[in-house]
């Protein structure tokens, strides 16, 4: 965690996903935001184990955008929030619109490109919601600039396999 916090860490993280943001506004594609939601009693939930508080008082409150990725948010942006790994607001969002495009015999989505800052399972668990939101969609997990470590990328690799979604990892010279 303590490469959560680091500054450096956290620009190239933020450079990395405001050109990817940049990337898909000039293509005309929709950008959801996802965001955690933790309570003030975080401590007492089960989830503590992710993070000390020490590490959530050092990093910020995480539960809103700061920075180069506020300043990108526009008012047609959705924004969800989430309180455990996987979010059900986004579920329950992504299931609607293969429903509606589903009976309008198209795909919601060319494909969905997952980013985040988050740990493994956090951003593991929002990319099954979205492949079984939307199941003929292709589901890009992005480990670029995450801070996932190097062991928990191989065993992501190996689930992005069997789970047919894919995964890329860039890390682009600073």
């Amino acid at each position: 965690m303590k490469e959560l916090a680091s500054r450096g860490y956290a620009q190239a993280f933020e450079t990395y996903c405001a050109s990817r943001i940049l990337e898909y506004r000039e293509a005309g594609d929709r950008i959801f935001f996802l965001l955690d939601r933790h309570e003030t009693s975080y401590a007492d939930t089960k989830n503590k184990r992710l993070f000390s508080m020490k590490d959530l008082q050092e990093s910020g409150n995480d539960s809103d955008l700061y920075g180069t990725i506020a300043k990108l948010k526009e008012d047609s942006d959705e924004v969800f929030y989430k309180e455990a790994p996987g979010s059900s607001s986004l579920f329950t969002r992504l299931a609607k619109a293969q429903s509606v495009a589903s009976s309008m015999g198209v795909q919601p989505f060319q494909s969905v490109e997952l980013i985040g800052s988050s740990p493994a399972r956090s951003l593991l668990s929002n990319v099954i919601i979205t492949q079984s939101a939307l199941p003929s969609v292709p589901v890009i997990m992005n480990m670029s600039h995450t801070g996932i470590s190097q062991a928990s990328k191989c065993s992501l690799f190996e689930v992005g396999r069997n789970l047919n979604f894919r995964i890329v990892d860039k890390q682009e010279e600073e």
